[in-house]
Order: C-alpha cells, then sequence, then structure tokens
C-alpha cells in the first residue's frame, strides 16, 4: 500500500518543499531543524516562493499574521507556523 501525502509526516512534508530553495546547501549535506534557512540561501525572493509552495502543498493560506522575522529562519519555526495554520482551518 503507498502513503498518500496525509501519511507523511508534516515536517518532512516541509523538509521536501523547503530544500529546492537552499541554493547552498551542498546535495550531501544533512539539514537539521535548526539550520539557519538565510545561511543557506533562502533570501527573501526565495522565502516568498516558499510561502507559496507551502500554502499549495497545505491548501492553507498563511496569514500575514503569523509570518514575522524569524518565520523563515529555520525547519523547527517554518514547521511550529504550519502547525498553527493547519490547526485553524
Amino acid at each position: 500500500m503507498s502513503a498518500t501525502v496525509t501519511d507523511v509526516p508534516m515536517a518532512d512534508r516541509i523538509r521536501a518543499i523547503v530544500l529546492p530553495h537552499l541554493r547552498f546547501l551542498e546535495s550531501e549535506t544533512e539539514l537539521s531543524a535548526e539550520d539557519n534557512l538565510s545561511e543557506l540561501g533562502l533570501d527573501s525572493l526565495a522565502s516568498i516562493n516558499l510561502l507559496f509552495d507551502l500554502e499549495t502543498e497545505f491548501g492553507s493560506e498563511i496569514s500575514d499574521d503569523l509570518i514575522t522575522e524569524s518565520s523563515f529562519l529555520s525547519l523547527a519555526e517554518i514547521t511550529g507556523m504550519m502547525e498553527s495554520v493547519v490547526a485553524g482551518s
């Protein structure tokens, strides 16, 4: 039996969405939940594109109230924000 998207843990789904936006991450480098994503190439434009990708993946609009300066700092921050988004929808 194949897994559906909802069977995949949220953190894994978010990691898969974030990885293509990290220009400086070496393919063999492991990404931890606390790694600083801006140091790995997530700039302001990539953050906007990531925001759209997250909204599409989770079928929810991310309220401006949830977006802070640190929202895209790490996988842990993004996961926390998306848990709030999904819980509120």
